[in-house]
């Protein structure tokens, strides 16, 4: 599977669309982290088209994926890209509100990419208690700030749970202690 091409094509349908869900750029860098970590169990929040749920299905071959997009057109859209490469058994989108959803899911993630508009400190207990030990957060859309987004960073980066391992781009790359 050529990812290039898939990119193009999700940023094709955003600018066909008017859509408020770019693609995420870095999805390479986001593919080789989901490669080197050998996830199981991945969460992403902000579904988009489905184009970032198949960078991480294809990096993570035998991953449980769980998407969540409050987008309900967004969701059509992912739920038949998603179908249409063969991947509905192992990546499950969502169609509701990732701060009302959060809390009924179950610890246990190696993974969690957010992609959604703005980063808000009420995710970071959610963050904490879904992933396992040295679990992997990747922060997408650092520049989209919120009210809470700055006391997000600032315990993100003071609060002794986390280790920031890299920066790139619009991202933070984060590890559970």
């Amino acid at each position: 599977m050529n990812l290039t091409e898939e990119y193009n094509l999700a940023v094709a349908h955003q600018q066909e669309h008017g859509c408020s869900a770019p693609p995420y750029e870095s999805y390479q860098k986001l593919f080789d982290i989901a490669k080197q970590t050998n996830s199981q169990r991945i969460l992403e929040i902000g579904t988009g088209v489905g184009f970032t749920a198949l960078v991480l299905a294809t990096a993570c071959a035998n991953a449980e994926i769980d998407s969540i997009e409050k987008d309900s057109e967004h969701v059509e859209i992912a739920s038949g890209y998603i179908q249409s490469h063969g991947l509905s058994n192992r990546v499950h989108i969502h169609n509701v509100v990732a701060e009302d959803f959060l809390a009924s899911l179950k610890p246990g993630y190696d993974l969690i990419f957010f992609d959604g508009f703005q980063i808000h400190y009420e995710f970071l207990p959610h963050y904490e208690r879904l992933l396992k030990p040295s679990g992997i957060l990747v922060l997408g859309n650092n520049h989209l700030s919120s009210k809470t987004s700055e006391q997000f960073f600032g315990e993100l980066n003071d609060n002794g749970q986390w280790k920031i391992l890299e920066k790139f781009g619009e991202t933070t790359v984060a590890k559970k202690n």
